[in-house]
Protein backbone atom coordinates (compact mmCIF):
# COMPACT_ATOMS: atom_id res chain seq x y z
CA UNK A 1 0.00 0.00 0.00
CA UNK A 2 3.23 2.46 -0.35
CA UNK A 3 1.39 3.77 -3.85
CA UNK A 4 -0.65 5.95 -1.29
CA UNK A 5 1.74 7.66 0.41
CA UNK A 6 1.56 10.60 -1.73
CA UNK A 7 -1.96 11.07 -0.43
CA UNK A 8 -2.80 12.36 2.93
CA UNK A 9 -6.13 10.54 3.43
CA UNK A 10 -6.32 12.06 7.26
CA UNK A 11 -5.56 15.43 6.24
CA UNK A 12 -6.54 15.81 2.68
CA UNK A 13 -6.90 19.76 2.63
CA UNK A 14 -3.59 20.74 2.51
CA UNK A 15 -3.15 18.90 -0.95
CA UNK A 16 -5.85 21.12 -2.72
CA UNK A 17 -4.08 24.32 -1.63
CA UNK A 18 -6.02 25.60 -5.00
CA UNK A 19 -9.31 26.34 -3.51
CA UNK A 20 -7.83 28.78 -1.09
CA UNK A 21 -6.24 31.12 -3.83
CA UNK A 22 -9.38 31.67 -5.58
CA UNK A 23 -10.77 33.38 -2.20
CA UNK A 24 -9.91 36.96 -3.35
CA UNK A 25 -10.81 36.57 -7.06
CA UNK A 26 -14.43 35.33 -5.08
CA UNK A 27 -14.62 38.26 -3.07
CA UNK A 28 -14.06 40.69 -6.01
CA UNK A 29 -16.55 38.71 -7.90
CA UNK A 30 -18.79 39.06 -4.95
CA UNK A 31 -18.31 42.73 -5.02
CA UNK A 32 -18.70 43.33 -8.72
CA UNK A 33 -21.75 41.27 -8.95
CA UNK A 34 -23.97 41.86 -6.06
CA UNK A 35 -25.91 43.83 -7.63
CA UNK A 36 -28.21 42.62 -10.89
CA UNK A 37 -29.10 45.88 -13.21
CA UNK A 38 -32.52 46.18 -15.04
CA UNK A 39 -32.42 44.08 -17.73
CA UNK A 40 -34.63 45.85 -19.83
CA UNK A 41 -31.83 48.77 -20.48
CA UNK A 42 -29.73 48.21 -22.81
CA UNK A 43 -26.17 48.80 -20.63
CA UNK A 44 -27.94 46.22 -18.28
CA UNK A 45 -29.05 43.70 -20.72
CA UNK A 46 -25.22 43.94 -22.01
CA UNK A 47 -24.11 43.60 -18.03
CA UNK A 48 -25.57 40.48 -17.28
CA UNK A 49 -24.97 38.97 -20.02
CA UNK A 50 -21.24 39.48 -19.57
CA UNK A 51 -21.71 38.15 -15.57
CA UNK A 52 -23.60 35.08 -16.84
CA UNK A 53 -20.78 34.37 -19.44
CA UNK A 54 -17.89 34.80 -17.10
CA UNK A 55 -19.69 33.22 -14.09
CA UNK A 56 -20.74 30.35 -16.10
CA UNK A 57 -17.01 30.02 -17.43
CA UNK A 58 -15.41 29.92 -14.12
CA UNK A 59 -18.04 26.94 -12.75
CA UNK A 60 -17.16 24.96 -15.32
CA UNK A 61 -13.34 25.22 -14.67
CA UNK A 62 -13.73 24.61 -10.88
CA UNK A 63 -16.14 21.46 -11.90
CA UNK A 64 -13.50 20.01 -13.60
CA UNK A 65 -10.43 20.60 -11.51
CA UNK A 66 -12.89 19.03 -8.66
CA UNK A 67 -12.94 16.05 -10.67
CA UNK A 68 -9.30 15.96 -11.68
CA UNK A 69 -8.11 16.54 -7.40
CA UNK A 70 -10.95 14.13 -6.57
CA UNK A 71 -9.46 11.15 -8.94
CA UNK A 72 -6.62 10.48 -6.82
CA UNK A 73 -8.54 9.78 -3.69
CA UNK A 74 -11.31 7.62 -5.46
CA UNK A 75 -8.44 5.65 -7.09
CA UNK A 76 -6.76 5.17 -3.47
CA UNK A 77 -10.09 4.00 -2.20
CA UNK A 78 -10.81 1.66 -5.01
CA UNK A 79 -7.33 0.31 -4.13
CA UNK A 80 -7.86 0.56 -0.31
CA UNK A 81 -11.61 -1.61 -0.82
CA UNK A 82 -9.44 -4.36 -2.95
CA UNK A 83 -7.03 -4.13 -0.91
CA UNK A 84 -9.37 -5.02 2.93
CA UNK A 85 -11.16 -7.25 0.69
CA UNK A 86 -8.30 -9.70 0.29
CA UNK A 87 -7.15 -9.28 3.45
CA UNK A 88 -10.62 -9.84 4.76
CA UNK A 89 -10.66 -13.12 2.82
CA UNK A 90 -7.34 -14.15 4.23
CA UNK A 91 -8.71 -13.24 7.94
CA UNK A 92 -12.20 -15.26 7.40
CA UNK A 93 -10.11 -18.53 5.88
CA UNK A 94 -8.64 -18.66 9.39
CA UNK A 95 -11.56 -17.69 11.39
CA UNK A 96 -14.01 -19.90 9.68
CA UNK A 97 -13.07 -23.43 11.19
CA UNK A 98 -12.52 -21.52 14.62
CA UNK A 99 -16.61 -20.25 14.61
CA UNK A 100 -17.63 -23.51 13.17
CA UNK A 101 -15.66 -25.60 16.30
CA UNK A 102 -17.54 -22.62 18.40
CA UNK A 103 -21.40 -23.00 16.84
CA UNK A 104 -20.95 -26.78 16.98
CA UNK A 105 -20.23 -26.64 20.78
CA UNK A 106 -23.03 -24.18 20.93
CA UNK A 107 -25.13 -25.76 19.74
CA UNK A 108 -24.39 -29.23 21.82
CA UNK A 109 -24.61 -27.14 24.65
CA UNK A 110 -28.01 -25.77 23.91
CA UNK A 111 -29.16 -29.16 23.15
CA UNK A 112 -27.87 -30.37 26.51
CA UNK A 113 -29.84 -27.54 28.51
CA UNK A 114 -33.13 -28.60 26.62
CA UNK A 115 -32.86 -32.08 27.31
CA UNK A 116 -31.70 -30.93 31.15
CA UNK A 117 -34.90 -28.71 31.20
CA UNK A 118 -37.44 -31.49 29.83
CA UNK A 119 -36.25 -34.17 32.58
CA UNK A 120 -36.26 -31.69 34.96
CA UNK A 121 -39.52 -30.32 33.96
CA UNK A 122 -40.72 -34.29 34.22
CA UNK A 123 -39.59 -34.67 37.22
CA UNK A 124 -41.98 -31.48 38.63
CA UNK A 125 -44.58 -33.10 36.39
CA UNK A 126 -44.63 -36.24 38.47
CA UNK A 127 -44.33 -34.09 41.62
CA UNK A 128 -47.69 -32.70 41.03
CA UNK A 129 -48.61 -36.22 39.51
CA UNK A 130 -48.53 -37.92 42.94
CA UNK A 131 -51.46 -35.74 43.71
CA UNK A 132 -53.61 -38.11 41.27
CA UNK A 133 -52.20 -41.74 41.75
CA UNK A 134 -52.88 -41.05 45.62
CA UNK A 135 -56.04 -40.29 44.97
CA UNK A 136 -58.62 -42.93 46.98
CA UNK A 137 -55.48 -45.22 48.26
CA UNK A 138 -55.92 -46.31 51.72
CA UNK A 139 -53.75 -44.00 54.51
CA UNK A 140 -50.69 -46.07 54.56
CA UNK A 141 -50.28 -45.35 51.00
CA UNK A 142 -50.95 -41.73 50.99
CA UNK A 143 -48.81 -41.14 53.81
CA UNK A 144 -46.09 -42.91 52.05
CA UNK A 145 -46.12 -40.78 48.82
CA UNK A 146 -46.40 -37.50 51.31
CA UNK A 147 -42.77 -39.01 52.82
CA UNK A 148 -41.41 -39.23 49.14
CA UNK A 149 -42.26 -35.71 48.14
CA UNK A 150 -41.17 -34.68 51.74
CA UNK A 151 -37.71 -36.34 50.94
CA UNK A 152 -37.50 -34.48 47.70
CA UNK A 153 -34.66 -31.44 48.11
CA UNK A 154 -35.92 -29.05 45.38
CA UNK A 155 -32.88 -26.73 45.90
CA UNK A 156 -30.29 -29.08 44.20
CA UNK A 157 -30.45 -30.61 41.11
CA UNK A 158 -33.02 -28.08 39.36
CA UNK A 159 -31.05 -25.48 38.28
CA UNK A 160 -32.98 -22.59 36.03
CA UNK A 161 -36.18 -24.61 37.66
CA UNK A 162 -35.32 -24.43 40.94
CA UNK A 163 -38.28 -22.03 41.96
CA UNK A 164 -40.66 -24.00 40.43
CA UNK A 165 -39.23 -27.26 41.78
CA UNK A 166 -39.54 -25.65 45.43
CA UNK A 167 -43.50 -24.45 44.35
CA UNK A 168 -44.72 -28.26 42.86
CA UNK A 169 -43.31 -29.79 46.23
CA UNK A 170 -44.81 -27.67 48.66
CA UNK A 171 -48.15 -27.14 46.71
CA UNK A 172 -48.31 -31.19 46.49
CA UNK A 173 -47.09 -31.87 50.00
CA UNK A 174 -50.49 -29.60 50.98
CA UNK A 175 -52.78 -31.26 48.98
CA UNK A 176 -51.39 -34.36 50.15
CA UNK A 177 -51.88 -33.96 53.91
CA UNK A 178 -55.41 -32.62 53.61
CA UNK A 179 -56.12 -36.12 51.54
CA UNK A 180 -54.52 -37.96 54.35
CA UNK A 181 -56.53 -36.50 57.39
CA UNK A 182 -59.82 -37.19 55.05
CA UNK A 183 -58.64 -40.37 54.70
CA UNK A 184 -57.76 -41.30 57.82
CA UNK A 185 -61.35 -39.90 58.93
CA UNK A 186 -63.08 -41.92 56.41
CA UNK A 187 -61.29 -45.15 57.98
CA UNK A 188 -61.83 -44.49 61.55
CA UNK A 189 -65.29 -43.97 60.42
CA UNK A 190 -65.62 -47.26 58.56
CA UNK A 191 -63.89 -48.97 61.02
CA UNK A 192 -66.24 -48.15 63.55
CA UNK A 193 -69.66 -48.72 61.42
CA UNK A 194 -67.49 -52.59 60.61
CA UNK A 195 -67.61 -52.79 64.25
CA UNK A 196 -70.92 -51.38 65.38
CA UNK A 197 -72.13 -53.88 62.18
CA UNK A 198 -70.30 -56.94 63.83
CA UNK A 199 -71.59 -56.34 67.13
CA UNK A 200 -75.31 -55.95 65.67
CA UNK A 201 -74.91 -59.35 63.93
CA UNK A 202 -73.25 -61.28 66.78
CA UNK A 203 -76.14 -60.19 68.76
CA UNK A 204 -78.72 -61.49 66.39
CA UNK A 205 -77.10 -64.73 65.70
CA UNK A 206 -76.93 -65.34 69.79
CA UNK A 207 -80.74 -64.12 69.50
CA UNK A 208 -81.13 -66.27 66.76
CA UNK A 209 -79.67 -69.02 68.66
CA UNK A 210 -82.59 -68.89 71.51
CA UNK A 211 -85.58 -69.39 68.61
CA UNK A 212 -87.72 -72.74 69.10
CA UNK A 213 -87.59 -73.77 65.20
CA UNK A 214 -91.18 -74.91 63.38
CA UNK A 215 -91.60 -76.95 61.24
CA UNK A 216 -91.62 -74.84 58.44
CA UNK A 217 -89.70 -74.85 55.18
CA UNK A 218 -85.62 -73.81 55.53
CA UNK A 219 -86.22 -70.65 52.93
CA UNK A 220 -88.76 -69.39 55.42
CA UNK A 221 -87.13 -69.65 58.19
CA UNK A 222 -83.80 -68.23 56.82
CA UNK A 223 -86.67 -65.13 55.85
CA UNK A 224 -88.22 -64.44 58.86
CA UNK A 225 -86.58 -62.43 61.37
CA UNK A 226 -84.28 -63.52 63.84
CA UNK A 227 -86.01 -63.68 67.22
CA UNK A 228 -89.27 -65.57 67.81
CA UNK A 229 -89.90 -65.04 71.79
CA UNK A 230 -91.96 -64.48 74.60
CA UNK A 231 -95.66 -65.45 73.45
CA UNK A 232 -95.93 -68.32 76.39
CA UNK A 233 -95.12 -65.43 78.84
CA UNK A 234 -97.49 -62.99 77.24
CA UNK A 235 -100.21 -66.09 77.37
CA UNK A 236 -99.56 -66.28 80.83
CA UNK A 237 -99.60 -62.95 81.37
CA UNK A 238 -103.26 -62.97 79.57
CA UNK A 239 -104.63 -65.38 81.53
CA UNK A 240 -103.17 -63.86 84.91
CA UNK A 241 -105.33 -60.34 83.78
CA UNK A 242 -107.26 -60.68 81.00
CA UNK A 243 -107.08 -57.29 79.34
CA UNK A 244 -107.62 -56.31 75.16
CA UNK A 245 -105.54 -57.46 72.71
CA UNK A 246 -105.84 -53.65 71.45
CA UNK A 247 -104.77 -52.46 74.89
CA UNK A 248 -101.04 -51.89 76.08
CA UNK A 249 -100.26 -53.29 79.05
CA UNK A 250 -99.37 -50.84 81.75
CA UNK A 251 -95.84 -50.39 83.29
CA UNK A 252 -95.64 -50.06 86.86
CA UNK A 253 -98.64 -52.34 87.86
CA UNK A 254 -96.97 -55.92 88.28
CA UNK A 255 -97.54 -56.62 84.97
CA UNK A 256 -93.83 -56.70 82.68
CA UNK A 257 -94.18 -56.00 78.72
CA UNK A 258 -92.76 -58.13 76.99
CA UNK A 259 -89.45 -56.27 76.08
CA UNK A 260 -88.87 -56.13 79.71
CA UNK A 261 -89.27 -59.75 79.46
CA UNK A 262 -86.75 -60.52 76.54
CA UNK A 263 -83.94 -58.33 78.32
CA UNK A 264 -84.40 -59.77 81.47
CA UNK A 265 -83.36 -63.40 79.59
CA UNK A 266 -80.72 -61.76 77.27
CA UNK A 267 -79.46 -60.34 80.79
CA UNK A 268 -79.24 -63.41 82.72
CA UNK A 269 -77.69 -65.41 79.92
CA UNK A 270 -74.92 -62.38 79.36
CA UNK A 271 -75.95 -61.35 76.00
CA UNK A 272 -74.98 -57.61 75.95
CA UNK A 273 -77.20 -54.33 73.95
CA UNK A 274 -80.12 -56.82 74.91
CA UNK A 275 -82.24 -53.95 75.68
CA UNK A 276 -81.21 -52.22 72.12
CA UNK A 277 -82.27 -55.79 70.81
CA UNK A 278 -85.44 -56.36 72.82
CA UNK A 279 -87.06 -52.75 71.86
CA UNK A 280 -86.20 -53.46 68.14
CA UNK A 281 -88.04 -56.38 68.15
CA UNK A 282 -91.20 -55.14 69.63
CA UNK A 283 -91.01 -51.88 67.49
CA UNK A 284 -90.72 -53.91 64.53
CA UNK A 285 -93.67 -56.13 65.47
CA UNK A 286 -91.35 -59.20 64.99
CA UNK A 287 -92.99 -62.60 64.84
CA UNK A 288 -92.84 -64.37 68.08
CA UNK A 289 -92.69 -68.56 69.63
CA UNK A 290 -92.71 -70.11 72.12
CA UNK A 291 -90.08 -70.57 74.82
CA UNK A 292 -89.05 -71.17 78.22
CA UNK A 293 -87.45 -68.77 80.03
CA UNK A 294 -85.39 -69.25 83.02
Amino acid sequence: MSEFNNIDLENPTKDITEFSKTDAGLAELTERYSAVPDAGTADGYDFIKGATRELTGLRSKIEKARKSWKAPFLDAGKKIDSEAKRITSVLEGLEKPYKEAKAVHDNKVALEKERRIRELTAKIDAIKNTVNTSRGKPSIEIQAALSEVQAIDALEGFFDLTDLAIDARLETMEILEQMLSQQISAENIARENAELKRQLEESQKAAAALVVPEAVPDREIEEAAPVRVIQEEDQKVERAEPVSRDQPLARGEGVKQPADLLAEFFIDNDIYDVRAIAELIVSNNLPIVNVSLK
